[in-house]
């Protein structure tokens, strides 16, 4: 970890140890990161939710997770929202992923990814994705910068994959 943001939150790197963390699941249930570690767990940080890019993010990682959930990869998206909005965007896009609410966004900037302000919103996450693997370890990482779209889920698909085979 030897670079920070531009809000001097100091950014993870490809093969630092992933920040463990308990939140509170969509599920009303505790998710302790260190328990799903059986697979490799992608993190897909949202900054809101109900916006054209939220929408637009959420229904990338549905895809992504219909195609990979079949070879053991459990998706988690993280979202500084209250865990009542995060319930009822998944129930209104029909998401069947688990999300968590980093509502103290002590877990935004243990990963790198929280923002003072970013798209006019303040005090959120940036839209970002990280792949951690089952030793706990970073794998990937990508975080959004400004107007950046997100890579595509063909791409993050080939780095989970290349991942499990390694």
């Amino acid at each position: 970890m030897d670079e920070s943001n531009e809000d001097g939150i100091p950014c993870l790197q490809v093969g630092d140890v992933a920040p463990d963390f308990v939140l509170p699941g969509s599920n009303d249930q505790d998710i302790h990161l260190h328990d799903m570690l059986d697979n490799n767990v992608v993190l897909v940080f949202f900054s809101d939710t109900f916006t054209p890019f939220a929408t637009g993010q959420a229904d990338s990682f549905l895809h992504l997770h219909e195609s990979l959930s079949n070879i053991g990869v459990t998706f988690i998206g993280i979202s500084t929202e209250p865990l009542s909005t995060l319930k009822r965007f998944i129930e209104d896009l029909e998401l069947p992923y688990l999300m968590v609410s980093d509502f103290d966004r002590n877990v935004s900037k243990a990963y790198g990814v929280y923002a003072d302000a970013v798209g006019g919103l303040r005090c959120v996450a940036r839209p970002s994705i990280v792949i951690v693997d089952t030793d706990s370890r970073i794998d990937y990482i990508w975080i959004g910068q400004g107007d950046q779209g997100m890579p595509k889920a063909s791409e993050i698909a080939e780095r989970i994959i290349q991942s499990k085979t390694d």
